[in-house]
């Protein structure tokens, strides 16, 4: 049983919570723990009643005259109430962070897996990924190219990531976000064909060597707008 008055920050102010003995009026409408009614009774019987069961007389509203109190276990619930926040702001946090992905047109499936796997391991951990293909010269008139070369990378991801928004053109690049794929409804998910990798080539060995040097980047970037 909690005594006195607590703090608790709200939208960035702080506010007055009444619990026992800081309830000045003379009645309240009352809730019992489990929110029933209890109807409108003297504050030293509602005091009482919240006692009795070891419990504490805390005002949720109402007005001056005659406030809502409800009967709880204050402590438990200021508790659950930070645990409720905590999940949030480290959810909040995990998807604020994007990790990114970048591959070339002319890619070979071993690089691809190897890629592949870095996705499920940023997915696994909550992130978002970019993924990205850049155009060099005259791929930059054909972006259906790198549009194709991320639907098969999309394909290998497939049972554990999932695109959403539409795959876009940004300056020389053709990009598309990938999430973890129980994150998303099914209905927002790119719908992939098993057999899209068909014609990949099988190895570019210079591609491969400068992917695994340069492309295999990770950097974190605030983008609110990815998910459509």
């Amino acid at each position: 049983m909690s005594q006195g008055g607590d703090l608790i920050a709200n939208n960035n102010n702080i506010k007055q919570i009444q619990i026992n003995g800081t309830i000045t009026a003379r009645t309240v409408r009352l809730l019992n723990e489990q929110g029933v009614q209890l109807g409108v009774v003297p504050i030293e019987e509602a005091r009482n009643l919240a006692l009795v069961d070891n419990l504490d007389l805390v005002r949720i509203g109402g007005s001056s005259d005659v406030p809502v109190c409800k009967i709880m276990n204050y402590g438990k619930y200021c508790f659950e109430c930070d645990k409720k926040k905590k999940k949030t702001r480290q959810r909040q946090k995990s998807l604020s962070v994007i990790k990114e992905i970048r591959l070339s047109v002319n890619i070979g499936i071993g690089d691809l897996a190897t890629k592949a796997n870095k996705v499920k391991e940023f997915v696994d951990s909550g992130n978002k990924v970019k993924v990205s293909v850049k155009l060099k010269g005259r791929e930059n008139s054909r972006p259906d190219i790198g549009r194709n070369v991320l639907l098969k990378f999309m394909s290998m991801c497939s049972e554990f990531a999932a695109g959403v928004g539409d795959i876009v053109i940004e300056s020389r690049h053709v990009v598309c976000f990938l999430v973890k794929k129980n994150q998303i409804e099914a209905s927002d998910q790119f719908l992939l064909k098993a057999d899209v990798m068909s014609d990949l080539p099988a190895n570019d060995p210079v591609d491969s060597i400068q992917e695994q040097k340069n492309d295999l980047g990770e950097s974190d970037l605030n983008n609110p707008e990815i998910i459509s």
